[in-house]
């Protein structure tokens, strides 16, 4: 099914190269649109990765999406699954079984290309295959990938069984692991999938992940410190891990020391790193101190420190007592069916098997008989077991007074009995019984995986009575609860959901998906104005409703028709009801009509109009006669009877413009960066108050292009800022040349909601027109009066 799949996408490709270029009339409409750099084919869970071309510098993208056939698209910019809008980048992560109007298993995307003169293609549309998670298991399975080591760095495997490699290291020695394995193949790399190796290690019933496979952990105790270490090959797509494809195990058994024996610090000492030359001194013993003894050789003796410190110590320092206080032996246990073991393994060091028959095993249910050679266990017998124990040399067992033995034992981790051997010198030979009071009959418990909230189990075998074993024939009993225990793997948590007044997560973990119980919560937090709900302090969503609006005490919004109070909240711009003027004494010559309560100009006044060239019909009357009678004046005519309103409007006529209309502030840093603006310059003052405002920094680090024209672009841009870069009232946009990326965007949405302007037509905003006089004045007087 899978071939078959990537042939059909090889197919769409082929069409789609041969679609690339479309044709035009005339040569100055050649467009290329296409989509190049794409995989066809990929795993649920992995990225979709396409680049959009052209040949025309500037172009602005958008990606859609085909929803019923080959002219309806759907666009892709609110969907959060999918990045890279209005940019030549895309990304989508897939997913079994996603919706976008319909259930797709093969989805078809283009990209809208719009260049700079507004002409707009379409690339051919490119298909995508998602195939299930199950096929990327199935293929992966196919490879035969695997582990092709798991080892201990410097040391050999004592026995391997079940594929199970045990090693003996000496207590407090550091252990490396080495690990190798095999890796996927190209095609898999191209869905984001890979194969990694991890480690695990269960010491003391505490399981640590290794951070990287040569990572060193140690094994301090001494004794028999099981410490057990597997490594898993596991498949990951896009971070999340998938299936496992091999796994090794590895049991680390701590030797015990060649000699043991208690001392005493004859005299005060220094803990050296080795016995010979210039050692370095790495612990200190007083008189008296109590220490270990794991070694003898000649005049040295191998010491273990009170924090498990190893090192030497010259032997005439200490008084050394040879005395085995306890014992430790692990051997199998009854198990219907199994023929009697005398295999023995012994925990401890300085002590050995007796030479002759030390394991004797004896059967109770049937008054005690001994068992013979390859006799095999009997459900529902008794049987004990007796194990002798010999003294190496120059050594001796803990006796009393009575020749009874002064030792502790132990069988399988199991409190045994401890007495003397029969007939054999007591300091010498020891007997270690334990009687079993039942035969085993375990069965095997699979393995169960944990899940998010629940711990899982390794394989292991358990008896009717409860006992439970690392084996099926009992040699290794789990006397650790947590031995072979996986915790719980923990909640994959989605981003923030919300159903209107509480937000929760899900697991994203395929086999869990549930709502995640402590997620849930009310909303919270925030404050709520007219303009936007309030903004959980959780989760960040909007919730509730919107504030009232608050009202100035002054008459804020006057226009022709009246004067009303204005919201005081920042970026809303909204006014109450409008109130009709109230006209004052009819307009002379000299004098305008004003409303007595707000002072707007009803009527200029004959002389306040100087300009044949601005008449009351033109849209900028009342901006250019405002511009010129404010105090201070904003502006001048050009001539004492001309007022030029279609002339270029320069930049630095803009922020002089500005700054008279703020009362002429003095500059707050009189620094000037400016190579191209003078002190004698009119506009000096207004450039560097400009600056010091934030309101503009220049067309570059040491230039402010007085003289250029000002566009439609930077004249908003001066007035937002210089009015406090208010958030617009909406976030409607209806502009086609006017896209979020481009540093004027939020200005003129501002502009436009507060109708400083309405744009060039319904759909274009021409941000790069210069502006003319009349424009700058009419943009000043309505951003003062809205």
């Amino acid at each position: 099914m899978k071939k078959l799949l990537r042939a059909i996408c090889f197919v769409l490709c082929l069409l789609t190269v041969s679609a690339l270029t479309p044709s035009f009339v005339t040569a100055d409409e050649d467009m290329v649109a296409r989509i190049a750099e794409c995989d066809y084919v990929v795993y649920a869970g992995a990225y979709f990765d396409a680049v959009a071309e052209t040949n025309v510098t500037g172009a602005k993208y958008r990606w859609v999406a085909r929803f019923k056939d080959e002219t309806s698209f759907v666009s892709l910019e609110d969907n959060l699954r999918y990045s890279g809008t209005d940019t030549p980048h895309f990304r989508f992560l897939s997913s079994e079984g996603y919706v976008y109007g319909s259930d797709w298993e093969l989805i078809q995307f283009a990209c809208m290309i719009t260049a700079p003169d507004g002409r707009i293609r379409m690339t051919p549309t490119v298909s995508m295959i998602i195939l299930p998670v199950e096929d990327f298991i199935k293929d992966a399975g196919e490879q035969n990938l695997g582990i092709t080591d798991f080892s201990v760095s410097g040391y050999s495997p004592v026995s391997e069984s079940d594929g199970v490699l045990f090693y003996n290291v000496p207590a407090g020695e550091a252990v490396t692991f080495s690990v190798s394995a095999d890796r996927f193949a190209d095609e898999f790399k191209k869905s984001e999938a890979e194969a990694v190796v991890e480690i695990t290690v269960t010491e003391d019933g505490k399981t640590t992940k290794l951070q990287t496979p040569d990572e060193r952990f140690t094994v301090r105790r001494v004794g028999n410190s099981e410490v057990s270490a597997r490594a898993d090959l596991v498949a990951y797509i896009n971070g999340e891990r998938i299936v496992t494809l091999d796994s090794r195990q590895i049991v680390i058994n701590a030797v015990s020391p060649d000699w043991e024996a208690e001392a005493t610090v004859r005299a005060a000492c220094s803990l050296l790193e080795g016995p010979y030359g210039e050692s370095r001194r790495i612990g200190e013993f007083a008189k008296g101190d109590e220490v270990r003894v794991i070694s003898r050789g000649g005049t040295w003796s191998r010491i273990i420190g009170a924090d498990g410190t190893i090192g030497y110590v010259s032997t005439d320092r200490l008084d050394i007592t040879d005395t085995i206080r306890s014992v430790d032996v692990r051997i199998q246990e009854p198990v219907e069916g199994v023929p009697v073991d005398g295999a023995v393994t012994l925990g401890g060091g300085g002590y050995s098997l007796y030479a002759t028959d030390p394991v004797t095993w004896t059967d109770v249910t049937d008054g005690g008989r001994i068992l013979g050679a390859g006799e095999t266990f009997r459900k529902g017998h008794v049987y004990s077991v007796s194990v002798w124990i010999e003294a190496d040399d120059d050594r001796d067992f803990g006796v009393t007074g009575s020749y009874d033995t002064a030792v502790s034992g132990t069988l399988n981790g199991m409190t045994a009995t401890v007495t003397k051997a029969y007939e054999q010198d007591p300091e010498r030979v020891v007997d270690v019984s334990y009687t079993f009071g039942h035969t085993h009959d375990p069965v095997r418990v699979d393995q169960v995986p944990p899940t998010c909230t629940e711990p899982g189990r390794a394989l292991h075998f358990r008896c009717s009575c409860g006992a439970e074993f690392a084996d099926n024939r009992g040699l290794d009993r789990i006397t650790d609860e947590n031995r072979g225990v996986f915790p719980p793997r923990g909640h994959k948590e989605s981003e923030w959901r919300n159903n209107g007044t509480e937000h929760y997560k899900l697991c994203l973990r395929r086999e869990c998906g549930v709502l995640i119980p402590e997620s849930v919560g009310t909303h919270t937090g925030g404050t709520a104005d007219c303009r936007t709900q309030a903004v959980c302090s959780v989760c960040g969503a909007l919730y509730g409703e919107k504030a009232d609006h608050v009202y100035s005490d002054a008459w804020d919004y006057r226009d022709a028709f009246g004067h009303a109070h204005r919201c005081t909240t920042l970026g809303c711009g909204a006014h109450g009801e409008t109130v009709p003027h109230v006209p004052g004494p009819a307009a002379t010559e000299t004098e305008p009509q004003v409303c007595l309560e707000c002072g707007y100009v009803l009527e200029w006044a004959a002389a306040q109009n100087p300009f044949t060239d601005v008449f009351p019909a033109d849209y900028y009357y009342d901006a250019v006669l405002w511009a010129v009678n404010a105090s201070p004046q904003i502006t001048a005519g050009t001539t004492a009877t001309t007022f030029s309103p279609n002339a270029t409007c320069t930049r630095a006529q803009v922020v002089t413009f500005l700054w008279r209309a703020s009362g002429e502030p003095e500059p707050a840093d009189p620094h000037n960066p400016f190579v191209d603006v003078s002190l004698d310059q009119y506009y000096y003052k207004a450039v560097l108050w400009a600056v010091g405002k934030r309101i503009t920094s220049g067309t570059g680090p040491t230039t402010f292009s007085p003289d250029e024209g000002c566009t439609r672009a930077q004249v908003v841009t001066f007035l937002w800022r210089a009015s406090g870069e208010p958030e617009p009232a909406t976030p409607y946009n209806p502009f086609v040349d006017v896209t979020s990326d481009q540093y004027y965007y939020k200005a003129v949405l501002w502009a436009v909601g507060n109708g400083v302007t309405s744009g060039t037509s319904a759909t274009t905003f021409s941000p790069d027109d210069v502006c003319t006089r009349g424009q700058i004045v009419t943009f000043l007087f309505r951003a003062e009066n809205a």
